[in-house]
């Protein structure tokens, strides 16, 4: 006699010996005792957890020789026959292997015949979403109004690849995952019977590979018994299923909170050398690290976590000993490598880098300390004194008074100087720094006042004014910094421009000036380089408030007179060049700052980065 596997051997023969699915059974049963039993029905679930049995076990129902129970005898012939899978009257259909319309077409006139020995002709269909658009919708006329005598039972794991109009025409149960505790249960018995002995660490490796599923859970059993014969060890329970046995992901989960590098690489060597699947790995500490996590943050893994009372005790007892704030930053840590390792090409390498980054994690003191500084560094982008002082361990040497915040009204300091602070009490209001260059040393001409592209085509591209848009954020609120050498009369002008027309003031900002320009006696010979701004100022020259701003800021014999030339090379910046400078150069010193700053070198030498831009928020 050939030998039959464990789980066809006990596979439940009826609603009694379900497991699992206690709400699912209920409403069955009370359907068929009430004889309100409906003619399609869909049972939807992860595998292996009695989809098929469920579908076999109704059709025992509805067709025991005895009457329509929810407790058939399991003795006649036609209990026999579905126990069996060769009773006439029930068909059993494969819907991977027979997707097609014509397929459909064969059932629905076979349908048309009553049955032979039973009340009921009832086709049961499993893996129904394989069926093809064409296959359901040749399934629907019969599925809405099928003859009395037949009843038809779908059953799938993915119920949303079934088309809506199928699914409202069925009664739907859903199926969840078994218990660890429940499978746990069967195994036992299911070994009691066979007068077979596995140590309790080996069921619960097995439970816990199963996933939910009894059948997987029973062919696994199947398996450790065929490998260690009459009885099994933990050992080898996970060499059998190539598993990484509990002990070793405990052993793994304290070294790593041990801070011992040494061991976590012995310990990833040696399940490397075993061939056990190191993603497995990562997963199993992420799944011992939340238990710790939760154990310590609920007191109690009760009710918390599917796993023995003997294993979560010793759970509880670890959890104690580590710090929660650590416990979390691990498990964060650990579920990033579970999505990095999902992506590794080369997942040792990857696990133990993940481990080592876990096993050097700094201590928490430093962490709240980094945590404070990201605080200071917000505050200080600001333009604001931070209200707290960073902790006294972050810097090695003796504590100074933290270098002062950038001010924004302050002019633009010096490389090697920290951006003076805006005046709190008591310490009195800083000097400002005066680095306007006099008037006499002119910079020398910029590099971009060089010869541009468009010099070979003066009116290319004057369709869009791109220097004329709005400065960005970082203008904007430094607008009101000193820049140098520009007129300030002139900048009065301007502004006094954009009160009433802030797209001519726009132009007018990218004005140079001829060599004979003297401001005092208000002669101003204005150049630019594109005709675009030309034809803007010089269509705003005669106008009211033109003339009322330019004698305001340059007297009643104020004369302005506006000339294109594409490659003039200006003495003087435009005030849209000297405020691009000043705004370097502020970028720059709030860089040169902040690299200084003890707090930010604490930072990138505990997360070994790099300083990628320094930006002021708003």
């Amino acid at each position: 006699m050939s030998y039959l596997v464990l789980a066809r051997k006990y596979r439940p023969q009826s609603f009694d010996d379900v497991v699992g699915q206690g709400a699912v059974v209920h409403t069955l049963k009370r359907a068929i005792e009430t004889e309100r039993i409906h003619h399609a029905f869909l049972f939807t679930g992860s595998r292996g957890v009695g989809k098929t049995t469920m579908a076999r076990l109704l059709a025992k129902c509805l067709s025991c020789e005895t009457k329509i129970t929810a407790s058939p005898c399991g003795v006649c012939a036609a209990c026999e026959g579905i126990a069996e899978g060769n009773w006439v009257d029930v068909m059993e259909i494969d819907g991977a292997s027979n997707t097609s319309v014509d397929d459909v077409r064969s059932l629905r006139e076979s349908a048309r015949y009553q049955p032979s020995a039973s009340r009921y002709k009832i086709f049961i269909i499993d893996e129904v979403h394989m069926l093809s658009k064409s296959a359901f919708n040749a399934l629907l006329k019969i599925l809405e109004e099928p003859p009395a005598h037949v009843k038809f039972v779908f059953a799938t794991t993915e119920p949303h690849k079934i088309p809506i109009t199928i699914l409202s025409r069925c009664q739907r149960y859903d199926f969840g995952r078994i218990s660890k505790h429940e499978i746990l249960g069967r195994m036992q018995t299911v070994l009691a019977n066979e007068s077979l002995t596995v140590a309790p660490e080996g069921l619960d490796l097995i439970a816990d590979a199963a996933d939910g599923g009894m059948r997987d859970a029973l062919s696994l059993l199947d398996q450790v018994i065929s490998f260690a014969g009459g009885e099994a060890t933990e050992a080898q329970v996970a060499e059998a299923l190539g598993l990484v046995d509990r002990s070793q992901v405990v052993a793994l989960t304290d070294a790593v909170l041990s801070q011992n590098a040494r061991e976590t690489l012995a310990q990833v060597q040696d399940v490397y050398q075993r061939g056990i699947d190191l993603r497995q790995v990562m997963q199993g500490l992420a799944t011992e690290l939340r238990h710790l996590t939760v154990a310590q943050s609920a007191g109690s893994l009760k009710d918390l976590a599917d796993m023995a009372d003997d294993v979560r005790k010793e759970t509880e007892a670890r959890a104690n000993k580590w710090d929660l704030r650590d416990l979390q930053r691990l498990f964060a840590v650990a579920l990033n490598g579970v999505d990095q390792m999902s992506r590794a090409e080369d997942a040792k390498l990857t696990l133990e880098l993940v481990l080592l980054k876990m096993v050097e994690r700094p201590p928490l003191a430093e962490m709240v300390a980094i945590s404070q500084a990201i605080s200071r560094l917000e505050a200080l982008a600001r333009g604001k004194k931070p209200n707290f002082d960073v902790l006294p361990h972050l810097s090695s040497g003796p504590q100074t008074t933290p270098a002062p915040t950038p001010s924004m009204a302050a002019d633009v300091p010096s490389e090697n100087t920290a951006p003076p602070l805006a005046p709190t009490p008591p310490p009195p209001e800083p000097e400002p720094i005066v680095t306007s260059a006099p008037e006499a040393e002119s910079p020398p001409p910029p590099a971009q006042a060089s010869v541009a592209p468009e010099a070979e085509d003066p009116d290319a591209g004057e369709e869009e004014m791109d220097e004329a848009e709005p400065i960005d954020a970082d203008e904007l609120m430094l607008e009101n910094m000193p820049l140098e050498n520009v007129e300030d009369s002139w900048l009065d002008f301007v502004e006094r421009i954009r009160n009433t027309d802030r797209t001519l003031a726009a132009h007018m900002e990218h004005a140079f000036f001829e060599d004979g320009t003297d401001f005092s006696l208000g002669q101003i010979g204005l150049v630019f380089k594109k005709k675009l701004h030309v034809s803007a100022v010089s269509g705003a020259q005669d106008s009211q408030f033109f003339l009322e701003a330019s004698r305001a800021c340059f007297g009643d014999s104020a004369k302005l007179s506006v000339a294109y030339e594409p490659q003039f090379q200006e003495s003087r910046p435009s005030i849209q060049m000297a405020r691009r400078t000043a705004l370097e150069k502020a970028h720059e010193a709030l860089r040169n700052y902040a690299q200084n700053d003890d707090v930010v070198k604490k930072a990138l030498s505990l997360f070994g980065g790099e300083i990628r831009s320094v930006e002021r928020l708003s």
